[in-house]
């Protein structure tokens, strides 16, 4: 069948349904950012922002340095290029593709601070 018909492409689980993104701390999706970002593109950049989730009371300094992404929990600084402030709940809506972060801030729901044009700037630099 498969040489007439092509190899049948099966269909798979979303590591991003809303149950796993809700139940998946911070530091977990920080993790994962880093494992899928793209060295080669990020070679040569530095950029730290602050990440500030006003509803669960937990903000991180964020990174990216040497090709790779790093994080500190608990912390935020004065030096970071942008600052990014918002709840959980609506970070998830974005992780889950419902919603970006500019239509948040469009609508009163985020705020970002600091030299934001450095982050709009990283989305280039996407995950393969």
């Amino acid at each position: 069948m498969e040489l007439r018909n092509g190899v049948r492409k099966m269909r798979f689980g979303s590591s991003q349904s809303p149950d796993t993104i809700k139940a998946m701390p911070l530091e977990m999706f920080l993790d994962y950012q880093g494992v899928r970002l793209n060295g080669a593109c990020a070679a040569g950049k530095s950029i730290s922002f602050n990440f500030v989730m006003t509803d669960t009371n937990e903000s991180y300094v964020v990174g990216v340095e040497n090709s790779a992404l790093h994080y500190s929990k608990g912390k935020t600084s004065d030096k970071a290029d942008a600052s990014v402030t918002t709840t959980r709940t609506d970070l998830n809506e974005v992780m889950m593709g419902n919603t970006s972060m500019e239509k948040l801030v469009m609508a009163g729901k985020a705020k970002i601070s600091g030299m934001w044009c450095l982050l709009h700037q990283k989305q280039r630099c996407r995950p393969l």
